[in-house]
């Protein structure tokens, strides 16, 4: 016995069902290739050196200088550092401040401090260590102030970042500040997406120093 013929209406009906299968099908599909295997991170971005922030989810650190973004990093088999950016296409429902709580606890929680002077030199400098990298992104944790300035005994502090695996900060006005200021301007670091930078913290935000010029073709 033949089935009995469909109404154009059954139909229609059917194909409906079968495209809004379709699309969960590929919905679900997009979703699992964005799952990304690495650990969250902020990473700091330069606006002089990586000035196209328009797909990527930041927060301002520096406001028009400095931001930061979030990847998820990990170790490849070959031993080199592989980053997959987050964008704004996959955010779905989470929130930048979601985002930077999550990058920087898992950034603060690998992180140590080594402390140095010596009596020749009384003055302290201290510089943050990371077996994962980005020890850079450090300044942006809301307690990063707080935590150095009671290490250095310092209000005013004056932060280098030579590269975003490198960071080395000391009292403003101490033996080491122009040995920092040295550190930005003579990094060989390729400045993308951070270009070295040397910040002044004094618990109300940071500030601008210096950066070291952006090098062009010509130079």
């Amino acid at each position: 016995m033949s089935e009995q013929s469909l109404s154009e209406d059954e139909i229609r009906q059917r194909v409906r069902e079968a495209m809004r299968r379709s699309q969960l099908q590929k919905a679900q599909e997009k979703k699992a290739e964005q799952r990304v295997e690495g650990t969250l991170l902020p990473i700091l971005r330069s606006t002089s050196s990586s000035p196209d922030l328009a797909h990527f989810p930041h927060v301002p650190i520096v406001p028009g200088t400095l931001f930061a973004s979030f990847a998820h990093v990990s170790m490849t088999s070959e031993g080199t550092i592989g980053m997959h950016h987050v964008v704004e296409d996959q955010l779905g429902e989470r929130g930048v401040d979601e985002l930077m709580a999550e990058a920087t606890a898992n950034l603060m929680a690998g992180l140590t401090a080594q402390i140095r002077g010596s009596e020749e030199t009384p003055d302290r400098m201290v510089s943050l260590e990371r077996e994962g990298y980005f020890a850079g992104s450090a300044v942006v944790a809301p307690d990063f102030h707080e935590w150095i300035s009671g290490i250095l005994e310092e209000e005013q502090l004056l932060i280098a970042l030579p590269c975003p695996d490198q960071i080395y900060v000391t009292g403003a006005s101490s033996y080491w500040s122009d040995q920092l200021a040295k550190m930005v301007l003579d990094s060989d670091y390729e400045p993308n997406p951070l270009t070295p930078t040397l910040l002044l913290s004094e618990g109300s935000g940071l500030e601008l120093v210096v950066e070291q010029p952006v090098r062009t073709e010509n130079a």
